[in-house]
Formats: structure tokens, C-alpha cells, sequence
């Protein structure tokens, strides 16, 4: 009653009760949190389905539903997102582009073998939430040694997969390659580049000889000289090219960028 007398001992006991339920709400939302992060994380260190399935959700709009197939498609994420979002979905031969360029791989996440930030998992988390779907497959940017237990927190993308060979781009973290890249890494992208490129050191090599020294030894004949030295010297650094990468289990970018393995 309103006038009736307060008895402490009752109000503590309620007051304990209230405080007892707020915390254990917050237990739960805790306790379901790290459960959603765990269950991310081994699908992050799982062997990949292929697959981007439907969560299971009452009253989904229809303007959110996939398609019978169960697969994401880039143009729903075109048809359902900003513009900003849709920057992010590439297509692989985009990607693969961009692997042979700057010598990266593009790998199922399974055999990534460094930590991921915090971020990631809110990304994953936004993602599936904003599509009702449960990504399966994932695949991640990185360098050789990303994937092989040595710096191993440098420069990865995180892709998820959809239907179409395309992917879209869940999260990038690390640093940014150096701007030495594109001209270090452009030999090794092909063989074509690989050749022009032992072709110019050959031509450079024979061009810094002076013209006195060629001329005392073949008189009148310097230009053919030239020629016939950059001729052999291509040779030689080709043969000795393909032996080194042989040897050291080094190969181009576009026979390597999709290999899970160290020496193909």
C-alpha cells in the first residue's frame, strides 16, 4: 500500500532482482555475440562450401529474398545496395589482373594463416545481415607469404563469393603495397613481360660497352657486334633465369596466383 511501512529488506532483494536481470541480458547478448563470432571464425578456417545460403527468417521483404539457386548475385547487390556498396563487387577476371601485377594470391580464406582484426567480423556480420544470407565461401588477397606463416598480417582482402565469378570485397586491412611494386613485380607478371624484360638488361649490358672497345675488337663492325653479344646474352640470362626459378621453386604470376601451393 502507499502509506504502508518500507521494509529494507524487501526492497534490496527487488532492487538485487532488477540489477540481477539487466546483467544477465547483457550476459546473453554477450554470450550470443562471441557464439556468432566463434561460428564466423570456423567458417573463416573452413574447408569452403561454394555456397551463400539463406538464414532462416520470418516475414523476409521480397525485395531481399534470393533466388531459388541460393546464390548472391552481383546484380542484387547492385539492385539492393548504394553505390558504394557496389563498387566493392569485382569480377575475377578483375582480380586476377591485379594478383599477376603485383605477384599476390587469391586463396580460399581456409589457408590464410594470419589473425583477423575485429573488423572483420562486424563486416561479415553487416554483410549477412543486410542480404539475409549465411556466406560460406570465402577467398582472400594476399602475398606468398601470407599464406605460409611469415609476415603474415600484410595487405589481405577479404572476399566473399557469388554466383557469378564475381566476389564482393568484405574487408581490407594491413598495409598498402609499395609504390615499388608495379615496377619490381612487372617482370615476373608473364612470360612476355619476362622476356622483354631480359631483353632490355641484355641490350643495356652490351650499350654501356664503349664504342672504342668494340671498334679494337672488330674493327668497322660495331653494330653487328652489338647485336651478336645482345643475341648471347639473352641467352645466357634466360638460361640462367629458367635455372634459378627451377632451383628455387620461383615461377610467373599468372601460373601462380590461384595455386595453393608454395612451389608451383
Amino acid at each position: 500500500m502507499l502509506f504502508s511501512r518500507i521494509n529494507l529488506q524487501s526492497v534490496l532483494i527487488r532492487e538485487r532482482n532488477l540489477q540481477q536481470g539487466l546483467l544477465n541480458e547483457v550476459y546473453d547478448l554477450i554470450f550470443e555475440s562471441v557464439l556468432e563470432e566463434k561460428e564466423l571464425l570456423k567458417r573463416l578456417r573452413s574447408d569452403p562450401t561454394g555456397e551463400v545460403t539463406v538464414l532462416k527468417k520470418e516475414a523476409e521483404p521480397a525485395s531481399c529474398r534470393l533466388p531459388s539457386s541460393g546464390l548472391l548475385s552481383a546484380w542484387e547487390v547492385a539492385a539492393t545496395t548504394d553505390e558504394n556498396d557496389e563498387k566493392l563487387v569485382f569480377s575475377q577476371d578483375e582480380i586476377k589482373r591485379i594478383c599477376i601485377r603485383y605477384r599476390l594470391r587469391f586463396l580460399d580464406s581456409v589457408f590464410f594463416k594470419g589473425d583477423y582484426p575485429y573488423e572483420v567480423l562486424l563486416r561479415i556480420k553487416s554483410f549477412e545481415k543486410k542480404y539475409h544470407t549465411k556466406v560460406e565461401h570465402f577467398k582472400i588477397i594476399a602475398p606468398d607469404h601470407s599464406f605460409h606463416l611469415e609476415n603474415i598480417n600484410r595487405d589481405p582482402l577479404l572476399f566473399a563469393k557469388l554466383n557469378d565469378d564475381r566476389y564482393y570485397l568484405i574487408h581490407k586491412w594491413g598495409s598498402d603495397l609499395a609504390w615499388h611494386k608495379r615496377f619490381t613485380l612487372w617482370p615476373l607478371q608473364n612470360l612476355k613481360t619476362f622476356l622483354i624484360t631480359i631483353l632490355a638488361i641484355s641490350a643495356l649490358l652490351v650499350l654501356i660497352i664503349p664504342s672504342s672497345v668494340m671498334n679494337g675488337v672488330v674493327p668497322d663492325s660495331e653494330v653487328y657486334l652489338r647485336g651478336w653479344l645482345i643475341i648471347h646474352i639473352f641467352i645466357g640470362l634466360s638460361a640462367m633465369s629458367v635455372w634459378a626459378g627451377l632451383t628455387f621453386n620461383r615461377t610467373l604470376s599468372n601460373m601462380k596466383w590461384e595455386s595453393r601451393y608454395y612451389n608451383s
